[in-house]
């Protein structure tokens, strides 16, 4: 009776998945043998991307050991990441070449970032060849570069308001999609039954 509520709340949630308001998401509980379950698979591959589709374990979940089930969650986290990238690559290949550029703006932001992820890694995981981190390395010198060079060109490019706002679009779009892969990753990590049952 159980597998039929939650079947039920999932389709409806699909249902209302692409009409739903913008920036809002859709929550369902399902437990970890439902999640495995061939109709819930089914339901999930016959409904286009699930961008604003939250699946939430029920909390038995964490205590129960179905074989599966971790398997199960990686394949749906690295389908929100795979998600977001595609969306990014398909933005950048179908929008005009300067938005594409504008859209790469974050760089701005990155080598802050960077450090600090960098000294992050270094000092939490010793055990990571120094070469394996050299492309972070040389992201602290090139992305200031490549992002100087991508201002420019968007600034002399997009002299009218409406391109001014699509290039400021392209900059929020790809935010967006960077948030969404980060959201999946977490949402990912934090629904692993070992991790989540380790953190309590």
């Amino acid at each position: 009776m159980r597998d039929r509520l939650e079947l039920a709340c999932l389709q409806a949630a699909l249902g209302y998945l692409h009409v739903r308001p913008p920036d809002t998401s859709l929550t369902v509980n399902l437990s970890g043998p439902l999640l495995l379950d061939a109709r819930t698979a089914q339901l999930l591959a016959g409904t286009g991307p699930l961008d604003g589709l939250i699946i939430e374990l029920t909390e038995n979940s964490l205590l129960e050991d179905t074989p599966g089930l971790h398997a199960r969650i990686s394949e749906l986290q690295v389908a929100g990441v795979r998600f977001a990238v595609d969306a990014y690559v398909t933005f950048a290949r179908t929008r005009p070449w300067v938005e594409a550029v504008a859209s790469s703006l974050t760089e701005l932001f990155g080598p802050a970032a960077i450090r600090v992820r960098l000294e992050a890694l270094e000092r939490h995981y010793p055990w990571i060849d120094a070469a394996g981190l050299e492309y972070f390395r040389t992201r602290l010198v090139k992305a200031p570069r490549d992002a100087d060079y991508a201002l420019a060109l968007t600034v002399e490019r997009c002299r009218t308001r409406e391109h001014q706002e699509a290039a400021i679009a392209a900059l929020r779009f790809k935010t967006e999609m960077l948030w969404a892969q980060l959201d999946a990753i977490e949402r990912g990590d934090s629904q692993n039954p070992i991790r989540s049952a380790a953190r309590a």
